[in-house]
């Protein structure tokens, strides 16, 4: 599909859409524009290929209306994922979870100007609705525009662009299989992160052991590719047909790059691992404390990060973050003029725990383990035990 190429065109899209919005204004004119057009609307769900940067990383989903009807031509895009970066605190706000986002309404054809220009892969899927399904999903997507109904607090699992669209479609008219895809919520993150491994092994850092749970089919709809795959899954109960109709592709997009061996976090934590032991073997006690020292202090903060995820921010996905026992903020403390007997305590207390890593993370512990994290266990717990002959000289 093209987008509008004709200027007169263009300019007629957008006085539709404007009158269109004014109209969204009140709930009144949109049951009336839902009521009197539902014989020509056409919805669809456009599913949009992960992007390069970190807000795009995991694609999108929205909601495509269509109004064929000459009397109210309209060709609207329903996003649920939009935020605003100039919001004030906005990295404060949404470490602890309470960012708004919020329900956008923009013509398709700046929607697909945007994809085309970022050369990402854009699928649609239509809807085979009667006319009063395609009415109501119209009137709750106009509702839903209503300025006290758009805004929600965001939640990467439970409360996203793709769960919003999940619940629009969860009612009797639509049925669906009750078991899921036979995988975890980690499992179903890393499908997007084959080609950015560090981007992986963050989302394994951050996400604590309830992402490692099975998702049900409805649960693991919070993603958009599960919403596009979900979608195959539907039936219509009142037209007793598939819900959607077979995947047509909007954009072909570009193929992902690979990446070499040594961008990936496991090779360069070996190759510290290596450095690390050749260090200790040769005895450098110096070199190795203040790499030891070092190494301590980055991870310190990663673990006041992970702390505050859990007992400061209201996402549920990040509690009980088990890689706590690998990266305690509890290095510090090595800094200031406290006893050796206590800086020897807190070493033991860290190396126990490097080891329970180490010996039981691959099946003994309820929370999976990036790959990437067993070398480093491995190199920090060559740094405890040098750091434990250190002090007690």
């Amino acid at each position: 599909m093209k987008p509008l190429a004709n200027p007169t065109s263009k300019l007629l899209a957008i006085a539709a859409m404007a009158a269109a919005l004014a109209m969204l204004s009140t709930s009144t004119s949109a049951q009336t524009i839902a009521a009197t057009t539902a014989s020509s609307l056409r919805i669809s769900v456009v599913t949009c290929e992960a992007g390069h940067d970190i807000p795009s990383a995991f694609g999108h989903v929205a909601i495509r209306l269509r109004d064929t009807s000459a009397q109210h031509p309209l060709d609207l895009v329903f996003d649920y994922g939009t935020f605003n970066f100039d919001e004030p605190m906005f990295l404060p706000k949404f470490a602890r979870g309470n960012l708004l986002y919020y329900l956008s309404v923009r013509s398709f054809e700046q929607f697909y100007d945007e994809y085309s220009s970022e050369q990402r892969r854009v699928t649609e899927q239509l809807l085979q609705l009667t006319e009063p399904q395609h009415q109501r999903i119209a009137e709750m997507l106009f509702n839903n525009y209503q300025p006290q109904n758009r805004y929600y607090l965001y939640d990467f699992i439970t409360d996203n662009c793709a769960t919003r669209i999940r619940d629009i479609l969860e009612h009797p008219d639509f049925t669906h299989p009750i078991q899921g895809p036979d995988s975890s919520y980690r499992q179903l993150i890393h499908r997007y992160l084959t080609h950015k491994p560090w981007l992986g092994l963050a989302v394994d850092i951050l996400l604590g052991p309830s992402t490692d749970s099975l998702a049900s089919f409805g649960q693991a709809l919070f993603l958009p590719y599960t919403i596009s795959n979900g979608l195959t899954h539907y039936r219509n109960q009142i037209t007793n047909q598939p819900l959607a109709s077979p995947t047509q592709v909007l954009i072909e997009g570009r193929t992902a790059q690979h990446h070499g061996l040594w961008r990936e976090p496991w090779a360069l934590f070996s190759l510290l691992l290596a450095i690390t032991a050749g260090l200790a073997l040769t005895k450098r006690t110096q070199a190795l404390h203040y790499m030891a020292l070092a190494v301590f202090g980055v991870l310190s903060l990663l673990g006041l990060l992970l702390l505050f995820l859990w007992i400061g921010s209201r996402y549920s996905c990040t509690n009980m973050n088990l890689n706590l026992l690998w990266c305690l903020p509890l290095y510090p403390l090595l800094l200031l003029p406290i006893g050796s007997t206590l800086k020897r305590s807190l070493l033991l207390l860290q190396c126990a725990m490097l080891a329970t890593v180490l010996l039981l993370g691959w099946w003994g512990l309820p929370q999976h383990f990036n790959v990437a994290v067993y070398p480093l266990a491995a190199t920090l717990l060559i740094m405890n035990i040098g750091e434990l002959r250190h002090h007690s000289k």
